[in-house]
């Protein structure tokens, strides 16, 4: 099930995984979706995004990142720097 999202609303969200040919899992608002990427994004990337639609496919337009990763790929989790 969706969260409760609105057309123009922006939300934060977490890239939890890379899926390959270009999709995405992320964490929005606690509920995780695949989504299509339209450009590079990283797995544990904190991203804004906006609303664009909702039906009859959902839609949202990465509006910004927010830092780095709060995890590497290059490195385990657990492994200092």
């Amino acid at each position: 099930m969706l969260p409760a999202l609105r057309v123009g609303g922006t939300y934060p969200a977490r890239v939890a995984r890379i899926e390959g040919d270009g999709r995405v899992r992320i964490i929005l608002e606690g509920t995780p979706l695949v989504a299509r990427a339209e450009r590079p994004l990283r797995r544990g990337q904190e991203v804004l995004v906006e609303v664009e639609r909702i039906v009859p496919t959902l839609v949202l337009r990465v509006v910004r990142t927010v830092g780095e990763p709060t995890v590497r790929e290059e490195e385990p989790a657990g492994t200092p720097s």
